[in-house]
């Protein structure tokens, strides 16, 4: 019995101290939340969700405060059911903290943005029946098989119901879930080997959302992507305007040579972190061919390290 208590008192102390540097930056944190949001609920899950994780104490706390400020953002709760914080472990250093939104917390931000009704995502089985039609009025139907075995996945899909009656529609085949689960910190391991139909259908959502309405939204904020990065609570808080057409140019410019500058994966994606925050604080879409950079540097980067 006092060896185990030996043992695990390292544990204790680490947690306890993580849960004071948390407190120490209260004020930071909570700059982050949405307006509406409670501050002290935040901070009172934020401490439990510590607490009832004791593996991360062993990640450094600036891993941790930076999923507990993208879990601001979101204006989602860290509660296990709209969101959650998930231990990272790698190969090369300490284990980390991702923040993690659930399908349903992703899809309640969705729908609170004033111009979404509904938001449905699936997974697609081998043996579904299922057809999908692109154009200008896209076509989805499935069918999921009731008896016997579905088989593996081969699609997600996910459509949402907008205020004004139209549906937006975007479907990932099996090649794309692939590519996206690879890109992943944690493609073999953690959530996707966990629970894939959930990381499938989430990362549809997430799709989706890029092509969603912008304006007049209920909640500010954003839900973290797929990718890590560093943000300054500064860059939050400084009033921004829309991207004019001329400044389009520039700003795309900008985020290539910024991404092209990058010696390593973590330069790169607080890179991207930073473009993405640049064209969203001013309600523009980050540019196809900024986001298609970073995948293609983060691919070759990856490969040498």
């Amino acid at each position: 019995m006092t060896t185990t208590s030996q043992s695990n008192a390292p544990l204790r102390t680490n947690v306890a101290g993580l849960l004071e540097e948390v407190s120490r930056r209260e004020a930071d944190l909570i700059a982050y939340l949405p307006e509406g949001v409670s501050a002290e609920r935040f901070m009172a899950l934020a401490k439990r969700a510590i607490t009832e994780q004791p593996k991360i104490a062993e990640c450094r706390a600036d891993s941790v405060l930076k999923a507990l400020r993208e879990c601001a953002m979101s204006g989602l709760e860290l509660d296990g059911h709209s969101s959650s914080l998930i231990v990272h472990r790698s190969k090369d250093g300490p284990p980390t903290v991702r923040w993690d939104a659930s399908s349903h917390g992703m899809t309640r931000v969705a729908m609170e943005n004033g111009h979404v009704r509904s938001v449905n995502s699936q997974v697609v089985r081998k043996h579904d029946a299922f057809s999908y039609e692109a154009g200008d009025e896209p076509r989805l139907h499935h069918v999921p098989l009731l008896v016997g075995a579905r088989g593996p996945v081969i699609a997600s899909y996910a459509v949402a119901k907008l205020a004004d009656g139209s549906k937006l529609i975007e479907v990932l085949l099996s090649e794309d879930l692939t590519r996206i689960r690879a890109m992943s910190p944690s493609a073999d391991r953690g959530p996707w080997a966990t629970w894939p139909d959930e990381m499938a259908r989430k990362s549809a959502i997430r799709r989706l959302l890029k092509r969603l309405p912008h304006g007049s939204t209920r909640r500010t904020g954003r839900l973290a992507d797929d990718s890590p990065g560093v943000i300054d609570a500064p860059a939050l808080s400084t009033p921004t305007r829309e991207l004019l057409p001329e400044d389009q140019h520039a700003a795309e410019c900008q985020a290539l040579v910024q991404l092209s500058d990058a010696t390593n994966i973590r330069e790169l994606d607080a890179a991207w972190t930073a473009a993405q925050l640049t064209f969203r604080q001013r309600g523009a879409e980050v540019p196809l061919a900024v986001e298609a950079r970073w995948h293609e540097l983060r691919e070759t980067l990856a490969a040498v390290s």
